[in-house]
């Protein structure tokens, strides 16, 4: 909107409980595979599966 300044998004950080466990997970499997599953890593998303036990 024009002549309104944009306001900042507010973060919140919060140590995670046991009960976080569920919606963390998938998102902990994602980063896993899309920062370390790179041609030069050699990596491959099956080896990240292991790793991680799926």
């Amino acid at each position: 909107m024009e002549g309104r300044p944009e306001k900042p998004p507010t973060f919140i950080m919060q140590e995670p409980t046991i009960d976080d466990e569920v919606g963390l997970a998938p998102m902990h499997i994602r980063a896993w595979r899309e920062t370390y599953t790179t041609p030069e890593s050699g990596l491959t998303e099956e080896m990240v599966d292991e790793l991680l036990i799926l």
